[in-house]
């Protein structure tokens, strides 16, 4: 790994924020990071200590490893300390616009030319991010899916002045620290995953809306169907293992039943109207009434990670079964 990378400022330290330094430190790299909200500091050291137990209880990860982990975690009370001598700084903070460019206008005066600039946003473009830059070519986007310490996938994107040695130097750090990057060519909204969970979800409440499914059988069959060969093919490589006609064929008679709207479906907006917002609200598509909000995320967390390892591990993760399937490699 280049020393100049072996160092990451992470500016918020919320949920999203320190998975990423997890993730990091789990993979050898020291992560400073830091809060606007002295509580989320305060906080830190407990849910650490949760991310890495978890890791171990689910054999991910070694006691001795999650240890080393803990001490590459370096919680800094100002922003000035946080990227002081950082190769890289990583923003993870709500996502608002205003907030994100004033953020990065600051960054750019603080950091050294060198210093790369990351955003985390999930929604939001790159050029919007930086319109307050001087110099965009150092910025890049690298969204992760919570919970960020867990998931593989890092979507490392490219915006329209972003330096390409950039996009490889990133791509190369989050490999070695046991990620997996891809790389998206071009800044759109919601970039790789999220359109595909979007295209995905969009139908999935239109099932449920014209009532041909019920809400939980809509989720068995993302769990027992589609999850299991998704894991082993992905999208693309499973229909080559069909037929591409077959695929024609079915297409033309499906696509013009499926849902395609450009607005929100009125159940969405009926469960938000009444405020049903989903876990944290107690209801949404489920009745979430007397759960814990922290105990079903740590419940969700660990299920992810033993499905993960259940995928090969960190070291070889599920994604790469389709890439030696197509290529004739075998994982050993």
């Amino acid at each position: 790994m280049p020393t100049e990378l072996e160092r990451v400022g992470v500016v918020g330290a919320g949920h999203m924020g320190l998975g990423i330094a997890t993730a990091l430190a789990l993979g050898g790299v020291t992560a400073t990071a830091t809060d606007t909200a002295p509580e989320v500091l305060a906080s830190v050291p407990i849910r650490l200590g949760a991310n890495l137990e978890r890791a171990v209880r689910s054999g991910v990860w070694g006691e001795r490893a999650a240890a080393a982990a803990r001490d590459r975690v370096v919680m800094c009370r100002t922003l000035e300390e946080a990227v002081a001598g950082a190769g890289l700084v990583l923003e993870s903070i709500p996502e608002d616009l205003p907030a994100k460019q004033v953020l990065f206008a600051r960054l750019e005066g603080l950091c050294p030319r060198a210093t790369i600039l990351a955003t985390n946003t999930s929604s939001l473009t790159l050029v919007g991010v930086g319109a307050r830059m001087a110099r965009r070519e150092r910025l890049i986007g690298c969204h992760f899916l919570n919970p960020a310490d867990a998931m593989p996938l890092v979507e490392v994107v490219q915006g329209p002045e972003t330096d390409p040695e950039i996009v490889d130097a990133v791509m190369d750090l989050w490999r070695q620290v046991g990620k997996v990057p891809i790389r998206v060519r071009f800044d759109q909204p919601g970039f790789v995953a999220n359109r595909l969970i979007q295209a995905l979800t969009r139908e999935a409440i239109a099932l449920v809306e014209s009532g041909v499914a019920s809400v939980e059988d809509v989720d068995i069959v993302a769990q027992v169907a589609l999850g299991p060969r998704l894991a082993a093919t992905g999208i693309l490589l499973q229909q080559d293992l069909g037929s591409l006609d077959l695929l024609l064929t079915v297409a033309a008679a499906l696509y013009p039943h499926l849902q395609n709207g450009a607005e929100p479906l009125p159940l969405l907006r009926e469960l938000v109207e009444r405020r049903e917002v989903g876990l944290q609200a107690g209801r949404g598509f489920y009745d979430w009434a007397g759960r814990d909000p922290a105990t079903v995320r740590e419940e969700l967390a660990a299920r992810l990670l033993n499905v993960l390892r259940g995928l090969g591990g960190r070291a070889r993760p599920g994604p790469y079964a389709a890439r030696d399937l197509a290529s004739g490699r075998e994982e050993r």
